[in-house]
């Protein structure tokens, strides 16, 4: 007699294992915690199913892991569902990274340090800025990079600036105002 399961498929379960290690849901940034996890179900040929019933190794504590088993989309074990409610339940949470006002910090800090007037001061700036600025963007915080230009090159020290003004005039780069001001060009 044939074996009546042969030719049916087996339902193997797959363990999820990110590469970051520490990858832990705490009760803030769940669309970060939710992209890292889906990122590594995907990658180690994880069903949506081997998703739901995984999902609680990845929670910081008792009460988080409480409150997945209540959701419908645990019980049911339908990812898309459980997804959506934990992003319904901890969504509000997640605080802003940034704000304009950390643009106007970054550029007083330097002020205070008399300006940016090296190569490692400039890196330094730069880098944060980029960071902020992307994000600030990103989150329509601000429209575009133009109105960020004035933060980034008042935090020069006061030689610096006179020197890339110059530059920038030369090389006509500036626009000259009707009553004769110069204003920065678009940081591109």
């Amino acid at each position: 007699m044939a074996d009546p399961t042969a030719g049916q498929p087996v339902n193997r379960r797959v363990k999820i294992k990110p590469q970051d290690r520490s990858l832990k849901f705490t009760g803030t940034r769940i669309e970060a915690f939710l992209r890292e996890y889906e990122l590594a179900a995907d990658l180690d040929g994880a069903s949506q199913e081997d998703m739901v019933l995984q999902v609680t190794s990845f929670l910081g504590s008792e009460d988080l892991k409480d409150a997945v088993w209540d959701m419908g989309g645990y019980t049911s074990k339908s990812w898309p569902a459980l997804k959506e409610q934990m992003i319904e339940r901890w969504g509000q949470v997640d605080v802003v990274r940034y704000t304009v006002a950390d643009l106007q910090a970054l550029k007083d800090s330097w002020i205070a340090k008399g300006g940016i007037s090296t190569l490692e001061g400039y890196r330094l700036f730069k880098s944060t800025f980029d960071v902020i600025l992307s994000y600030l963007i990103r989150y329509r915080h601000l429209s575009s990079e133009d109105l960020s230009v004035d933060y980034f090159f008042f935090a020069f020290s006061l030689g610096f600036q006179q020197r890339i003004k110059s530059y920038l005039i030369k090389e006509k780069k500036m626009l000259k105002t009707l009553d004769g001001r110069y204003l920065l060009p678009a940081l591109k």
